[in-house]
């Protein structure tokens, strides 16, 4: 009888075995943070994973998006303002005619945005990767940014009055009658922007790198723009500019 029921016993040890560990192992995962949410039915949030989604005309002012996935993901108008995004991935999100106001990115991604007529006045930017971005007639008034790459960006008639631009490279971007009145530039690397009719009018270009005596001849100033050492004020300045709203 003996030999019959050791077979018996040593199933029931194993099964309840596995039993104790699966359980432990359950309790182990319940303490790991919730996983990506993935598909576009997803709802917005921490983590959410919208890649490639169709998510145009949407309401979530003061959404938090840390760490979300949003690559490609099509935002067009709308509104994002107060969101939190960060951590978050935008590469090649559209934001065309969006408001991004009061939003927060902090070490997000927007490599290859779209962002035609973009609000996104007070918004703050710290440690953000936006190259090759698209910023036609982007509205950047009153914004905050540090550590921005804004490398081959195109800003064309894109307004930064009043921003704080900080340790940021413009480098080789479009700033093509962009209005950078009253603006603050601290440590801006502008080398090989494009300044045809940029608007530098009151602003201290002095902490600025890369500026060439041909920019500032293509661009406009008056008696309040500060210049780095080694240039002079252009002839044609102040210039004279027509409401092109």
């Amino acid at each position: 009888m003996g030999s019959l029921t050791m077979p018996g016993v040593f199933v029931a040890k194993r099964t309840s075995m596995f039993l104790i560990a699966l359980a432990a192992s359950a309790g182990v995962h319940a303490l790991e943070p919730a996983p990506a949410l993935a598909g576009c039915g997803g709802a917005a949030g921490v983590n959410v994973d919208w890649t490639g989604c169709r998510k145009r005309a949407l309401i979530v002012s003061g959404t938090n998006f840390e760490g979300a996935k949003l690559v490609s993901t099509d935002f067009t108008g709308s509104d994002l303002r107060n969101t939190v995004f960060k951590d978050a991935n935008l590469t090649k999100a559209t934001l065309t005619r969006s408001s991004i106001s009061g939003a927060q990115f902090k070490n997000a991604r927007l490599s290859g945005v779209e962002g035609i007529r973009l609000s996104a006045k007070n918004a703050e930017f710290q440690s953000v990767t936006m190259d090759k971005t698209m910023f036609f007639r982007a509205d950047f008034r009153g914004a905050l940014m540090n550590e921005v790459n804004f490398s081959k960006a195109e800003f064309s008639r894109a307004n930064f009055s009043g921003a704080r631009i900080e340790e940021t490279t413009l480098e080789f971007s479009n700033l093509s009658r962009v209005k950078f009145n009253n603006a603050e530039l601290i440590s801006v690397n502008l080398t090989g922007a494009w300044t045809y009719l940029t608007d530098f009018r009151g602003v201290d270009l002095r902490e600025t790198t890369g500026l060439t005596q041909a920019q500032l001849q293509l661009s406009c100033g008056d008696a309040d723009t500060l210049l780095p050492p080694g240039l002079r004020t252009p002839v044609n300045w102040p210039c004279a500019f027509e409401d092109d709203s």
